[in-house]
């Protein structure tokens, strides 16, 4: 008898790719012409069907070419420990943006000079306590940016060990200060954070200051955490350079991404870390523990937007910097507040030091007096202080709005 194990998985692959051809066939469809209903046997336009998802009008009968909008009911909602063949299999895929270098596959063996690569269930906040939790040992220190998303400071400290901070700074383009990384590496010293794009500066760092930071962590035998999330989200011409790509660096390396900004799906909850094997082994087996599987309609998501991308991605970050440039200009022709322009990631790091009140005050005061919510920089670390980010992810219609009442709502707290 053929193991049940062995069956479910090749019942799981069958599934799989019906709903792949089925994707590919839907993407073939004319705009225009019919669609015989196996289940009635009607004709149906295929505007009507993109309308209704596939579902026949006649009879209610889902045409199996629409089976993709509902993989939730066509799959099995379990997977396994490892994600789908598609997203693994040894030269299947090469991830957007790293020109080649990075490749997921299954066995995470090196494919290139590059990188050596994984594909991890999880997305990015449990990327950030899985690869801690496999790095730090209790008492260990972490270097990790001020301002920066807080998940980087909090889980060293719940698992015993320490963030460290290194101040990004406006007047410095928001790059490293080299000065102030050497003096804060010590004996205990383990790791550095860089997130590039930047959350909330929207800074990018420059391929010297990753080359710079590249030396010091070989002399002082450190690991790098890269978070390049936004690395598709880069503007005017910046380059986006992966510090796993540089000489020395891709054992030294922990690469985390995902599918949540390039291609919308932040509530979808799908990324991967790559990293050296023995590290992705270990990650494993405490991940196994903290989430069964990530969802089998979601890789079939990450498949489509992986193999089926055209243009999207570009004409995306084309209408994301026309909003951009509008809201940075109108920001700086208000008096009391100004901004660096963003070279990448969707956020603008607004300087209200002017206007005499903490980013706490000030992020209330807007929310209240103009109902725009601008996030305070201090929940970013003290190097928030005094900052409010901005998402330029909304409408180009909100962000004029938003941007005019941000003005008149500055004016009102200067006459108070």
């Amino acid at each position: 008898m053929q193991p049940l194990f062995r069956s479910r998985r090749d019942r799981l692959r069958r599934q799989r790719e019906e709903a792949v051809e089925a994707a590919a066939r839907r993407s073939a469809i004319p705009e225009n012409g019919t669609q015989t209903c196996p289940g009635c046997g009607a004709e149906c336009a295929n505007q009507e069907l993109v309308k209704t998802e596939y579902v026949c009008p006649h009879c209610g009968y889902h045409l199996p070419i629409g089976a993709y909008l509902r993989l939730s009911l066509l799959l099995d909602p379990f997977t396994f420990q490892e994600l789908w063949p598609e997203l693994t299999a040894p030269n299947a895929l090469e991830f957007p943006g790293y020109e080649g270098k990075l490749t997921a596959q299954r066995e995470k063996t090196a494919l290139s000079d590059a990188a050596v690569a994984a594909v991890g269930k999880l997305d990015g906040r449990q990327a950030v306590f899985a690869v801690l939790a496999t790095l730090l040992d209790e008492g260990d220190e972490i270097l990790v940016p001020d301002p920066v998303w807080l998940n980087y400071i909090n889980v060293p400290n719940l698992l015993g060990a320490r963030a460290v901070t290194y101040s990004l700074k406006e007047e410095n383009g928001y790059q490293m200060d080299f000065g102030e990384i050497r003096a804060k590496i010590t004996p205990k010293t383990r790791a550095v954070v860089i997130v590039t794009p930047n959350n909330p500066t929207g800074g990018v760092l420059e391929e010297d200051v990753l080359k710079e930071l590249a030396s010091i962590v070989q002399e002082h035998d450190l690991m790098v955490i890269a978070d390049e999330i936004y690395e598709r989200l880069v503007y005017d011409g910046c380059k986006h350079v992966s510090i796993a790509s540089l000489p020395g660096m891709k054992e030294r390396t922990f690469t985390m991404n995902g599918m949540s900004k390039a291609y919308a799906m932040d509530g979808w909850r799908l990324g991967y870390v790559a990293a050296p094997e023995e590290y992705i082994t270990a990650m494993n087996k405490f991940h196994q523990h903290n989430t069964t599987c990530a969802p089998s309609f979601v890789q079939a998501a990450a498949i489509a937007a992986l193999t089926q991308e055209g243009d999207e991605v570009k004409e995306m970050v084309k209408e994301y910097q026309r909003r951009r440039d509008y809201a940075v200009k109108a920001i700086n022709d208000i008096d009391g507040i100004h901004c660096l322009c963003p070279k990448g990631a969707f956020y603008i790091f607004i300087n209200c030091k002017e206007l005499g009140k903490t980013s706490a005050e000030l992020s209330q005061y807007f929310l209240e007096e103009a109902k725009i919510a601008l996030v305070p920089g201090d929940v970013f670390g003290p190097g928030g202080e005094g900052y409010l980010r901005m998402s330029f992810a909304a409408s180009y219609e909100d962000i004029v709005e938003g941007c005019a009442r941000l003005k008149e709502a500055v004016a009102r707290l200067g006459r108070a």
